[in-house]
């Protein structure tokens, strides 16, 4: 099963456009019928009207009926008629059936994916029987429709960051007309927003939503409502008649047990009514409540969706038990406060307490004002059998939700360490509570830096012994975490290889994606840091699979999901662009205290980090590599001294490399390390720690070896102080060596070139560039930049975006940079 597959993205394959046009053109003009066959959504329509102006040109003569032009008399041999099936009436049906009944004519027709639409369907059938060529278009692909946003955002000199287009290209589902109205409708906005639906996105909407079959649109309407719901449940309360016939057109598809509608379908309907609430959808979330109350599975996405529904529409639920409400909005409250969505837990906190027997829980009203240690008041009332008795019913969940994050030693870790001791529902077996124990042991002994017993306890858990999904994840997350901090470059490579295996496995044992998948995010935000921590290069497939997350996140508006992907994205590629936008995209969600840590992080205000974030040693000690690895790369062995007292992890092997690089190029004393240590650590190719550590074993052991492998990866990691310095030492080591003569020239001349194509670049900002640049390095946010110059905020990122892009830098680094960048365009004149 992939992320894809879960969340409904239509995989299709590529929409090859000019050559589906290419083989139409051919057809017809060698006087073959052709069936253009997909949605308005598919852009069936400009792929007809080109090949409509290509005939045009080629002087054949065209009668386009879908354009209203006049049916004429008599109709010249050869002709080519145009006809939309979706518009046309029985009497140019009549009419066309005559012409071809006396082959005079070749008919080019514009038809709906599903034979369900319409009324004159025989013109179409008797074409495919007459062996006409059929052209299927399919959605776009990623690639697709990051050219079209690409292409539309440079017309209108719109600057837009990964997150925001990955949302743009996930609500829009592969179709070109929506992604192009939504990416015109936002450029033309002054909203700060992402999601502007403007009238452009409309009218596309309103199109698309004609070609729904009246019968099935009602149902479609449901299922596009309650994403998540499983397929067997649906089925129990809807005409399951229908909803099969609802996966048989291009309108939804079955991903597992779910019936997925396709997310251009589900904007289009989004917009073209407001979401309503049927008394199927009534039923199904009764059913959901009972389910959960009866110990059944319940996945999570009915859960909340469930919970929602009965916040937004209380009086249509006034019949459902108190109980089940009740355990409800207990474990909904539970995973939303885990979760971080603070806002939303509190308020489930509030109906909870109007509910019979909760309203004298304490820790509800610390949850309902959002205390921060309201998760270990609250385990440490359900061991005092404080809460009435459906509370106990649902604690297995419960203990699910806990397994999820990585927290340090809290009440609630060791309440569930010591979980036998606890009232536990008949769910709970053995293995499940065993592998529990384990894996919480483990996140301590990581806690407390006894990595080998962490390591040896993580390695316990991913045995067979009935863990569930996302307590195997919280083992390899405590793996890959071992694995930064003692920088072993092969485990940290098995880490992401395996959460990538897991992520885009298409088999049976893959994750089921129920309360797995904050775990499986929590894993993705540590493949990123793991790599920054050693600042290596992220694998293709990694940011893939964050996109697609990303895509899923924004789906069902997943804001916690959101907000971690949000994370790993700027930790993996940390520049202003990415930053600036960002901040737009996490601006439109709730606010959660997950999401204010990233504005506070990334906006340059410290913050303390949330404890259900991945916390503690692992945390503190990959943010700051990665940040001091940032800060060599872009300002050298100088920069690194500055900021070298910020790494707050001892006895780490990135401590012992740093400190020793430090004093060989800053302090220019011997280091006191061990070479062979150093030597034998197994760092991953090509990154800037591995650069490092090759520097300063070949200074040490005088090595030219090690150093030209250093010079490399430093100008590949486009670190080029650091690159200097590796080449200045491996002149004075192997200058005089005739073995390496050739080799160390050919290392000055690459370095030489590369640096004079920086200093290029850096000298073309243009005079609006330098001063908005200027103005940033000064310490001013956007905001203050837009009204000092009585411009946009837009105004501002797109020229701070270029500028930074041209300088090769980052925020925190652009006094510097202009001054190189000034220095630079100086002495080219």
């Amino acid at each position: 099963m992939t992320l894809r597959d879960d969340f409904g993205t239509p995989l299709g394959v590529a929409n090859d456009e000019p050559s589906a046009i290419q083989r139409a053109f051919s057809a017809v003009r060698s006087g073959r019928h052709v069936i253009v066959s997909g949605d308005i959504l598919l852009d069936r329509r400009t792929v007809v009207a080109t090949i409509v102006a290509e005939l045009r040109t080629a002087q054949i003569s065209v009668i386009d009926t879908a354009a209203s032009e006049p049916v004429p008399a008599t109709v010249p041999t050869g002709s080519v008629i145009v006809i939309d099936l979706a518009m046309m009436t029985p009497d140019i049906e009549r009419w066309c059936t005559a012409l071809i009944t006396h082959r005079v004519v070749t008919v080019l027709i514009a038809a709906p994916s599903t034979d369900q639409v319409g009324t004159a369907l025989t013109l179409a059938h008797r074409l495919r029987a007459a062996q006409a060529l059929e052209v299927v278009l399919a959605p776009l692909t990623d690639e697709q429709s990051r050219a079209i946003v690409a292409e539309i955002a440079a017309e209108h000199t719109l600057e837009l960051a990964p997150v925001e287009v990955n949302w743009m290209i996930s609500v829009c589902g592969g179709s070109a007309p929506l992604l192009r109205a939504l990416v015109h409708d936002y450029a033309e906005s002054d909203e700060s927003s992402v999601a502007v639906f403007g009238r452009r996105t409309r009218i596309v909407a309103n199109e698309a939503i004609t070609e729904i079959p009246p019968s099935l649109l009602p149902i479609a309407r449901l299922v596009a409502g309650l994403p998540g719901i499983s397929r067997r449940r649906l089925r129990r309360f809807v005409d399951p008649h229908a909803l099969d016939l609802l996966t048989e057109t291009s309108i939804a598809d079955r991903v597992d047990d779910t019936i997925v509608i396709n997310q251009a379908v589900v904007l289009a309907l989004r917009l073209t009514a407001p979401a309503t609430l049927d008394d199927a959808a009534v039923l199904v979330a009764d059913d959901v409540m009972s389910s959960l109350a009866l110990g059944t599975t319940c996945t999570e996405a009915e859960i909340l969706l469930v919970a929602t529904m009965l916040r937004e529409h209380p009086p249509l639920f006034a019949d459902v038990p108190w109980t089940n409400r009740s355990r409800l909005l207990f474990v909904t409250m539970w995973l939303l406060r885990r979760s971080g969505a603070t806002d939303r837990a509190a308020f489930a906190a509030r109906q909870l307490m109007t509910q019979p027997g909760w309203g004298d829980v304490s820790v509800l009203r610390g949850i309902a004002r959002g205390n921060e240690e309201d998760l270990e008041a609250l385990s440490s009332d359900i061991r005092g059998g404080a809460f009435p008795p459906e509370a106990y019913d649902v604690t297995m969940p419960w203990v699910q939700c806990l397994s999820l994050p990585l927290t340090r030693d809290t009440e609630a870790t060791r309440w569930a360490v010591d979980l036998t001791d606890a009232p536990v529902g008949s769910a709970a077996t053995a293995g499940i509570l065993s592998a529990l124990r384990t894996v919480f042991r483990a996140a301590q002994a990581l806690q407390d830096q006894n990595l080998d017993l962490a390591h040896e306890l993580a390695t316990e858990v991913l045995l067979p012994q009935g863990a569930h999904d996302a307590t195997r994840l919280r083992a390899l997350i405590i793996l890959g975490a071992t694995a930064s901090l003692t920088a072993d470059g092969a485990r940290v490579e098995r880490f992401v290889k395996n959460i990538l295996s897991i992520t885009l496995s298409e088999s049976e044992p893959g994750l089921t994606y129920n309360l797995a998948r904050r775990s499986l995010d929590d894993a993705l935000l540590l493949c990123s840091l793991t790599l920054a921590s050693l600042g290596a290069p992220t694998p293709a497939a990694l940011m893939n699979v964050i996109d697609a997350r990303t895509h899923a996140a924004a789906l069902i508006d997943d804001h916690p999901a959101l907000i971690r992907m949000a994370i790993t994205r700027l930790t993996i590629e940390r520049d202003e662009a990415n930053t600036a936008g960002t901040m737009r995209f996490l601006a439109r969600l709730t606010r959660t205290d997950l999401s204010a840590w990233v504005l506070s992080r990334f906006g340059g205000d410290p913050a303390p980090l949330p404890m259900h974030l991945v916390s503690g040693t692992f945390m503190e000690h990959a943010l700051s590599s990665s940040r001091l690895l940032s800060t060599l790369a872009h300002r050298g062995p100088d920069g690194l001294a500055a900021r070298w007292h910020t790494y707050p992890t001892a006895n780490t092997p990135f401590r012992t490399i740093g400190e020793a690089y430090l004093d060989l190029t800053v302090h220019k004393s011997e280091p006191k390390v061990d070479v062979a240590e150093l030597i034998a650590l197994t760092l991953p190719k090509n990154s800037l720690l591995g650069a490092v550590r090759d520097h300063v074993v070949g200074v040490i052991a005088r090595d030219p070896t090690s150093l030209d492998r250093a010079l490399h990866a430093f100008i590949a990691n486009h670190a080029w102080e650091c690159a200097r310095v590796s080449n200045r030492d491996l002149y004075a080591i192997a200058a005089d060596d005739p073995a390496w003569a050739k080799q160390v020239k050919a290392g000055q001349r690459l370095l030489q070139s590369e640096m004079r194509n920086v200093a290029a670049a850096q000298a073309t900002l243009t005079p609006r560039e330098r001063q908005i640049t200027t103005l940033a390095a000064q310490g001013m946010r956007n905001k203050q930049i837009a009204e000092k110059l009585f411009v946009s905020v837009r105004t501002v990122e797109s020229h701070l975006y270029r500028a930074l892009h041209k300088l090769s830098a980052v925020r925190d680094d652009l006094e510097n940079e202009i001054d190189q960048s000034a220095s630079s365009a100086e002495n080219s004149r």
